[in-house]
């Protein structure tokens, strides 16, 4: 998982109000070389955190001009018996992180000459893996995958993360039967992807001839003295040929686990098995490791004379590699850059599972890395902890005082080009789960005072615009920009490592609600009035009877799907996480097929308005009500249609 930009703003800024009410030593020296006063800093930083925001546990290192300056574990790593946090034995899952070492391998086998990032993947490939072109122009690259600029949607309910071991399938198997749609041309801009990071580790594989774990064992891991770390799972006795080895038993028992508060106490949770897709997910790893990694990176690829990338290509990988546009923040050869206090070049990764969260930043020219993880979501405060430690980190020892951005002179006229409703193009756009995209959404709205706020499910936001187009946080370093079409209208929100498109009306949250209100008020009438109608018999033609019934059944399909969405909702609202390892559950498969019974009868029904105005034996309350109630039925199908919600889409 990673953090956009505009979560990224509401999350810091939501961590330094909190900060306040955190005793800070008012002699600090502000400087690393007291350990002593950062380790006070981050202490009250962490246990601020431990229970504001019920977090059971925190793994951490910090390293500065190549040597690790601290180093710590809080809380809990496990539950009955409890295990504190060791950092340098406690292995946390570090999700979307690991993305970061298929990187580095991308780059140590260019460095070879064994493949370009120039390569379409294709090249790469065998055929039953190979991305058809979908009607695009552009062949994916692997630059693109390490751009996420390889146009794919994104889909994982049911297949992105599994809780059953027999569920288990190798990396090749998951990237044959869960291919996504291509739905942007490639480099076209940025959607984060996960099967994109998986298919440039199956790349590294193929590649190099040996399978993507070994291939990090042998080529990172080992040169750097990681031997906490590891993308193997422990999936024991589900071990099938065709399967990676499994985690050791030794690394097995030092696994935090994923704790959740639950009736008054931390409860464990069961083990997410992402290896199907390891490598843009699968890792676990110590923070004593990850400052050995960090260390590596930032002394140009070497760690106590070990070198795991030479030193023009690590110097290479850290550059900027892609920004959506000139001026902005962007993606630094698969790691993302981060709005940090002062703007200092950095590189780094977020990362999150179903119940851990992590973070890592390095900043060269401080010479500094930061990691962080903790071992729950705790109603998304471990997400805003890992993501702002950081930050806090920078503002606090070198951080300075920056005059606020001014507005452009001549916004105010220029405002409403960009107001509206955005939604990411990091979701699914053919299969049913784009209906759980439905209320995600970014509002965009102007102040009288030459401002834009963006409002979403993270907070609300203020920005000001610094060049046309682009827009700076007030108060804060993330950036934003706006893409327009040839015609001058707005189409897109930019931001570094994520691009959201405007959607109208009829794409939105209100038109569903009104549409499905309607729907429901229609079946509800189209029963009762059938009931009603039984008891006084009245004079009609056949084909107006017929109609009649039709409408009658229809009533009755329709209501048992609301009633069905009803228990579905009811099903998923308490553990909405459930639906990323079990999906389509067996209610959602009745709910299908009632929208599918009930889409087709609308259809027919269409015909019925011919005879029943032709005929004219009803009265005119009846075929107003009758014409109606097919319209309305007519446009939630139309609708349903949108959402991928008449069919059964889904892997």
């Amino acid at each position: 998982m990673k953090l956009s930009g505009l979560q990224a703003a509401t999350a810091t800024s939501a961590l330094s109000i909190a900060m306040l009410a955190v005793p800070l030593d008012g002699q600090a020296t502000q400087s690393f070389s007291d350990r002593a006063s950062l380790e006070a800093f981050v202490d009250g930083v962490v246990e601020a955190n431990l229970y504001d925001d019920f977090l059971p546990g925190v793994t951490l290192s910090v390293v500065k001009d190549g040597e690790i300056v601290l180093l710590k574990g809080y809380g809990h790593a496990r539950v009955n018996p409890e295990r504190p946090v060791d950092p340098r034995r406690t292995l946390f899952r570090i999700g979307s992180i690991s993305k970061t070492f298929v990187w580095t391998a991308v780059m140590q086998l260019e460095a070879q000459g064994r493949l370009s990032l120039d390569d379409p993947v294709n090249d790469h490939l065998p055929d039953d893996l190979e991305i058809p072109d979908s009607g695009f122009e552009r062949p994916i690259r692997i630059a693109d995958l390490m751009r996420h600029t390889p146009g794919f949607e994104s889909a994982v309910l049911g297949h992105g993360i599994v809780l059953d071991t027999a569920r288990i399938r190798s990396l090749h198997a998951y990237l044959r039967d869960f291919r996504p749609q291509r739905v942007h041309e490639a480099g076209d801009f940025v959607s984060y992807s996960n099967y994109g990071a998986a298919l440039a580790g199956y790349i590294v594989a193929r590649v190099s001839g040996m399978d993507f774990e070994t291939y990090v064992e042998k080529n990172i891991f080992e040169p750097l003295g990681m031997g906490h770390s590891t993308f193997r799972e422990p999936h024991g006795d589900a071990a099938r040929a065709e399967l990676a080895a499994p985690m050791s038993a030794e690394l097995e028992k030092e696994l935090a686990q994923g704790l959740e508060w639950s009736q008054g106490a931390w409860e464990a949770q069961e083990f997410e098995f992402i290896g199907h897709q390891g490598p843009a997910g699968s890792m676990s790893s110590t923070a004593q490791d990850m400052a050995r990694y960090m260390l590596a990176h930032l002394q140009d690829g070497q760690l106590e004379g070990r070198q795991i990338l030479d030193v023009g290509t690590a110097r290479r990988m850290h550059q900027r590699f892609f920004s959506q546009v000139e001026g902005m923040p962007g993606v630094v050869h698969g790691f993302a850059e981060y709005p940090l206090p002062g703007l200092p070049h950095n590189f780094g990764h977020s990362g999150g599972t179903l119940h851990f969260m992590s973070n890592m930043v390095m900043v060269p020219e401080l010479g500094l890395g930061v990691f962080v993880a903790t071992n729950s979501k705790a109603g998304g405060g471990g997400l805003t902890f890992a993501f702002s430690l950081p930050y806090l980190l920078v503002d606090r020892y070198f951080g300075a005082e920056e005059a606020p951005p001014e507005p452009l002179a001549d916004f105010a006229s220029r405002a409403a080009r960009y107001t509206g409703t955005y939604r990411t193009t990091r979701r699914s756009y053919t299969q049913l789960e784009k209906l759980l995209m439905l209320g995600y959404v970014t509002q965009v709205s102007a102040t009288d005072d030459g401002q834009l706020l963006t409002s979403n499910s993270s907070g609300t936001t203020r920005w000001v615009e610094v060049q046309p187009t682009v827009f700076r946080q007030v108060g804060g370093e993330s950036f934003i920009a706006f893409r327009q079409d040839e015609e001058g209208r707005i189409t897109h929100l930019l931001e570094s490592f994520a691009t959201s498109e405007r959607v109208g009306f009829f794409e939105g949250a209100l038109w569903f609600q009104l549409v499905l209100a309607l729907g429901a008020l229609a079946a509800v009438g189209m029963t009762t009035g059938a009931l009603r109608r039984r008891k006084r018999p009245i004079a009609q033609t056949e084909l107006e009877r017929r109609a009649g019934q039709l409408m009658a059944i229809l009533g009755v399909v329709w209501l048992a799907f609301f009633v069905c969405a009803g228990l579905v909702t009811a099903e998923v609202l308490p553990d909405s996480d459930a639906l990323i390892s079990e999906f389509p559950t067996p209610l959602i498969r009745v709910a299908l097929v009632l929208v599918i019974v009930g889409a087709s009868l609308t259809v027919v029904s269409t015909a019925s308005l011919v005879p029943v105005w032709r005929r004219a034996s009803w009265p005119i309350w009846r075929r107003v009500r009758h014409s109606m109630a097919v319209l309305v039925l007519v446009a939630l199908v139309w609708t349903f249609h949108s959402w991928n919600l008449v069919g059964f889409h889904h892997f």
